[in-house]
């Protein structure tokens, strides 16, 4: 695993859910700060829903983490409708070999 590969990820259907995932967040922060880790999670991408929380990478909220409508990994984007729009506008046209 490269740091860039780490994603935590969770359901959220209430305020309290969006609270645990802080939590989890923090939890992962402390771990990583002891063992000398550098992680610095730099977007939050909701799909699906409206709740938006301003998720903090620190304990006392100073750091908000943005937010974002897209993201690529490994080569492929997600966006927070799940739409494969910019897929397929950045895929090369397929030409066959015959032409």
């Amino acid at each position: 695993m490269f740091a860039d590969d780490t994603k935590i990820w969770n359901i959220i259907e209430s305020d309290l859910e969006c609270i645990l995932l802080q939590m989890d967040i923090n939890v992962l922060v402390e771990w990583l700060n002891k063992w000398l880790l550098h992680f610095s999670p730099d977007t939050v991408m909701s799909l699906g829903h409206s709740l938006h929380y301003d998720y903090s990478s620190n304990h006392n909220g100073t750091h908000i983490i943005s937010r974002t409508g897209e993201e690529k990994d490994l080569g492929i984007f997600v966006t927070d409708n799940l739409k494969p729009s910019i897929q397929l506008k950045l895929q090369p046209k397929h030409v066959p070999h015959w032409v």
